[in-house]
């Protein structure tokens, strides 16, 4: 984080181009596409939108790191990130990509996030 935030306050959008599920599918890299915005065919592909700073939050598999969350504004195609607790200037940020996201990559974050609610 470059500033303080408060819990609740927005610290970014993620947003870029929005794709079909078949246009991600031939995509080598799925690192930056976001789905869950209500249809199978709109995912948003932030890996060229450099000036969307929610691109480049990290997920961590110690829950008790997590400090922010996606919310979606599926009408929008976009998603703001928002601070589940304050967070100083100089810490990482980090949010829960989804179970979706890890499954596809072959891992299981699941074990670590049993306490998740």
């Amino acid at each position: 984080a470059t500033r303080d935030f408060a819990a609740g306050e927005v610290l970014g959008q993620y947003y870029g181009r929005v794709l079909s599920l078949l246009q991600v599918m031939k995509l080598e890299n799925r690192d930056y596409v976001m789905g869950g915005f209500g249809s199978i065919n709109v995912h948003v592909d932030a890996r060229f939108a450099l000036d969307s700073p929610a691109r480049y939050v990290n997920d961590n598999f110690d829950t008790s790191a997590l400090n922010a969350r996606f919310d979606k504004l599926k009408e929008q195609r976009r998603a703001l990130l928002v601070a589940t607790r304050p967070i100083k200037a100089g810490e990482e940020v980090y949010a829960a990509y989804g179970e979706a996201y890890w499954r596809a990559r072959d891992k299981a974050p699941s074990a670590s996030r049993a306490a998740e609610p």
